[in-house]
């Protein structure tokens, strides 16, 4: 049997291509490629699978006791090995030849994902326990399996601090109560994510051998349906099928705009953070306003820091794991294109307060 892993990173179109996978699960199998195990929609992904590995590797270290009441763990009572199992039995009776997983956090932000923005551990701890997941999901695939595959997307990581900060606080993650939402510079300086890939990808090599690593970077606009069914499923570069169907666009993960975004932080608070309707509105308020491309949150001086941090990295990745130039993670520059954010334009509040039908004097 092979296995096909695709493990991430955020921001990379995964959500969308998970549902894909999911939607067409069926036409999946008739070309003997196995996509079962996944948690039901709105998930539509490995989550489940993933985070039974996360427990198994603090149970290992000795580090569950501090998250044992964490209310996860109620929904998910199986071990690795018994989803591995059941995932193994699914694709012998359906006889298909690969099994296909995917989660976004697996490659290196399960841990921080689960801790939450402020309870981040220190980072020599954080990379034992992503050692330690990774060396488990290692050997519980490769005693059944003629090849393993790992498929990755990476996004330039002042891109990737942008799209997760507004992410952030579309819904903060998974804290309770809910923290003061941070600025953007704030928000970096708590090292939201992990920036640095070369030391999980240094880890993936060691474990599966370069070769299986199939890297390739991520911008936004990228058809993630076609790259990955061209690149790890062999289908020429078009869609996989003309049968296939692609999810509904509410369905995509679509991030807010900079002047939604901004309004939720400076009016929103509490349960209102989190209120759906809410969200809906500011996210039909984000398609109808797109302009927001044209500004950036970053300063120079943020901007140039981060820069000089990854570049040399992201070359280093480029030469050792993405062979293809197209492909390549870009050069982290300050765009003259775009313009630092100048605030929420009062035209713009106006048009969200009518969405929200309120009148200015309400707030």
């Amino acid at each position: 049997m092979n296995i096909i892993l695709h493990i991430g990173n955020y921001k990379t179109g995964s959500t969308a291509l998970q549902n894909y996978l999911y939607l067409n699960r069926a036409l999946l199998a008739e070309q003997g490629i196995c996509y079962e195990g996944a948690d039901e929609p709105p998930l539509c992904c490995h989550a489940s699978f993933t985070y039974s590995l996360l427990r198994a590797a603090l149970q290992q270290l000795d580090l569950f006791g501090p998250y044992a009441a964490h209310p996860l763990w109620g929904h998910i009572r199986e071990t690795p090995e018994m989803l591995w199992a059941q995932i193994c039995d699914a694709a012998e009776r359906a006889h298909c030849h690969t099994v296909l997983l995917s989660h976004e956090s697996i490659f290196c932000e399960t841990m921080r994902t689960f801790a939450g923005l402020h309870g981040t551990l220190d980072r020599e701890t954080e990379l034992q326990i992503l050692h330690t997941l990774h060396s488990l999901l290692h050997r519980l695939v490769t005693p059944k399996s003629n090849r393993v595959d790992i498929y990755l997307y990476l996004r330039r990581q002042d891109d990737y601090l942008e799209s997760q900060y507004n992410q952030y606080i579309k819904a903060p993650w998974y804290e309770e109560p809910l923290p003061p939402l941070p600025d953007f510079e704030s928000f970096v300086r708590l090292q939201p994510v992990t920036l640095d890939y070369q030391k999980p990808l240094e880890l993936l090599a060691g474990l599966y051998g370069r070769e299986h690593l199939h890297v390739r970077a991520y911008t936004p606009g990228d058809d993630i349906y076609r790259s990955f069914c061209s690149t790890a499923l062999g289908n020429g570069g078009g869609e996989c099928s003309t049968k296939w169907r692609k999810p509904d666009t509410s369905m995509e993960n679509r991030s807010l705009s900079l002047d939604a975004l901004f309004f939720k932080q400076r009016f929103l608070s509490g349960e209102a953070a989190r209120n759906p309707v809410i969200g809906e509105i500011l996210s039909a308020y984000s398609s109808d306003h797109p302009d927001a491309c044209r500004y950036t949150l970053f300063t120079p001086e943020l901007h140039a820091e981060i820069a000089r941090a990854y570049n040399e990295k992201n070359r280093q990745i480029n030469q050792d794991y993405i062979h293809n130039s197209s492909d390549h993670l870009p050069e982290i520059t300050y765009s003259k294109d775009r313009i630092p954010y100048p605030g929420l334009a009062p035209e713009h509040l106006m048009k969200i307060m009518d969405y929200l039908g309120t009148s200015r004097k309400d707030y």
